[in-house]
């Protein structure tokens, strides 16, 4: 079978769900996605990573929405195996 690369990205969780719109393969775009998709604010795209963080801790809400990395594995070949 040989080694499989496994893919990486960043998402918003709230309350342990995964908000699917907000996945993205960097930090940055996953918290674009969020404030645009969850709260409905734009960000240009020369925005600062200083102003988008702060935006994310205006924006954010309580402490159950959080930034978390994610990995994805292949499943489908460990199940077709059983």
């Amino acid at each position: 079978m040989g080694n499989r690369r496994l893919a990486s990205g960043w998402a918003i969780i709230d309350n342990d769900e995964i908000k699917v719109r907000t996945v993205s393969p960097t930090r940055r775009a996953a918290l674009v996605n969020f404030l645009l998709v969850e709260r409905l604010v734009a960000v240009l795209e020369d925005t600062s990573d200083e102003a988008i963080n702060q935006l994310w801790e205006q924006h954010r809400g309580d402490a159950s929405i959080t930034l978390v990395m994610i990995r994805a594995k292949d499943v489908i070949t460990e199940y077709s195996r059983e």
